[in-house]
């Protein structure tokens, strides 16, 4: 039987990642699915809000955590690195939220978290 409100739709690039995650879900009995693909891709965000519903009949929360960072030298890097990094950060914040919060907005509830991470590099 599912854990009652700890019901998840994962999306990353990384498809054996996700699956790896919803593997661990099942052994606490959360029901976990995925839709691989790149946040900066506006149909990966429709496709897994469309995931969600499908699966789950709305969305509750949203919890948004998406970025990338420059790993090389300042003087290293180019015009192209700094158009990746704000399309990812910039955009895929915005992005990640538009397709979700409209569904929220229709069933009048709904909670966004949005959050940032980095890591180190050794």
């Amino acid at each position: 039987m599912p854990v009652k409100g700890v019901n998840l739709v994962l999306t990353a690039r990384s498809a054996d990642k996700l699956v790896a995650i919803c593997r661990e879900c099942m052994k606490y009995n959360i029901q976990a699915y995925y839709y691989a693909g790149d946040i900066t891709d506006e149909q990966t965000l429709i496709e897994t809000v469309k995931l969600a519903k499908e699966k789950f009949g709305k969305i509750d929360i949203l919890i948004a955590n998406t970025g990338i960072g420059l790993v090389q030298d300042f003087l290293d890097s180019s015009m192209a690195d700094y158009d990746r990094l704000m399309n990812t950060n910039m955009r895929g914040d915005y992005a990640i939220c538009l397709h979700p919060i409209r569904e929220m907005a229709k069933q009048h509830e709904g909670q966004v978290i949005i959050t940032s991470s980095v890591r180190r590099r050794n």
